[in-house]
């Protein structure tokens, strides 16, 4: 190929190639296997693992006018997720039903409000539908009801379930768009538009183009490393070279590595200080008589599995929202949401040790 035709690829690659953050997360099929693996790539690393109840009564945020009128749900499965912002506030995780939600920054969009729709944020649809869905095919029906208005970021999600169905789903900003992987070929998704990431693919050895496949930085660079391991894919186990392939693109800022084992119901998590790998094993929780309000700080390099889970305080759930809140401000260099963060550590703890009857 002549080097000067090489020009509109980068062009493409300037244009799209920028993103203030980082995450990776792929689907790998084998077999009755299936796998769902991320990264999670920026600066603030403070979490906690959370078990949700079935049964509990839900209710979306509602701040400033958010929605005129709170949004109401119950639970019917019970989850394991991964929580950042708080309880309630999961960035992923996975339900009793084997399915499991990632999210991963995206650009930002401009909500065109429908009245038809009810407004949530990027981190209770998470929830919302780990309590609701027990397949894809829920999912896209359930993401008919709502329009996304984040709190922090626009965000997409990278959803699989039990029998091996795999999307993408991306708000458009009036209503989501949704990718089926059998369809498109390629379970990965990083921090650029999915159709961008294709295309971009697209000029690659192996992908119906020519330029050589490496590992460089960047989010659409990322997806074509991570492409180009799920097709070199062979005989070995799903989970350690899951691993593997998150090694390849982990960035400086990779806090942890998450790896779900849907067959199994078991998540295994690598936390960037900690040298012990933690596996939870979600059959063995769901075997509990309650799992209401128990967790773990995934810092704590002694918290391993699930025989460390513990029930988490309220008092522990607002530090985490205040710790991450101060940081998150320090990122953005922007001032504390003081009335935000309330509002969230008072409706995630509405289900932990020590909150009283208060709405």
């Amino acid at each position: 190929m002549n080097p000067l035709s090489y020009l509109p690829v980068f062009a493409f690659l300037l244009a799209v190639g920028h993103q203030c953050s980082a995450c990776t997360a792929f689907c790998l099929k084998t077999g009755n296997d299936i796998v769902l693996a991320k990264n999670l790539d920026w600066e603030i690393e403070h979490g906690y693992l959370f078990l949700n109840e079935r049964g509990v009564n839900k209710k979306i945020l509602n701040t400033d006018g958010f929605n005129k009128d709170v949004f109401n749900w119950q639970s019917e499965y019970r989850s394991i997720t991964f929580n950042q912002f708080g309880k309630e506030f999961p960035l992923g995780g996975m339900n009793e039903q084997g399915l499991v939600i990632e999210e991963l920054n995206m650009s930002s969009v401009t909500l065109i409000p429908d009245s038809t729709k009810q407004l949530i944020n990027e981190f209770q649809l998470v929830q919302y539908l780990l309590d609701k869905c027990k397949s894809v095919d829920d999912v896209v029906r359930e993401l008919k009801k709502f329009q996304c208005k984040p709190l922090f970021q626009s965000l997409h999600y990278l959803i699989a379930d039990h029998s091996g169905d795999v999307i993408i789903a991306e708000f458009n900003g009036s209503d989501f768009n949704i990718y089926f992987s059998d369809k498109t070929g390629f379970p990965v998704l990083s921090n650029n538009n999915y159709t961008e990431s294709l295309k971009y693919l697209s000029y690659f050895q192996g992908f119906g183009g020519e330029l050589p496949v490496k590992n460089r930085q960047g989010s659409n660079e990322r997806f074509v490393s991570v492409s180009n391991l799920l097709a070199k894919y062979k005989d070995q186990p799903p989970v350690s070279y899951s691993f593997q392939i998150l090694e390849t693109v982990k960035q400086i800022d990779t806090r942890w590595s998450l790896v779900y084992d849907i067959e199994n119901l078991r998540v295994s998590l690598k936390f960037h200080s900690c040298e012990t790998l933690k596996v939870f094993d979600f059959k063995n929780l769901l075997e509990l008589e309650s799992i209401s309000g128990l967790g773990g700080n995934l810092a704590n390099c002694n918290f391993v599995g699930d025989d460390k889970i513990n029930a988490v305080t309220t008092d522990e759930n607002f530090i985490l929202i205040q710790t991450v809140f101060s940081q998150y401000a320090n990122l953005e260099k922007s001032d504390i949401n003081y009335n935000l963060l309330n509002q969230m550590s008072l409706l995630g703890n509405r289900n932990l040790k020590g909150i009283t009857n208060e709405e």
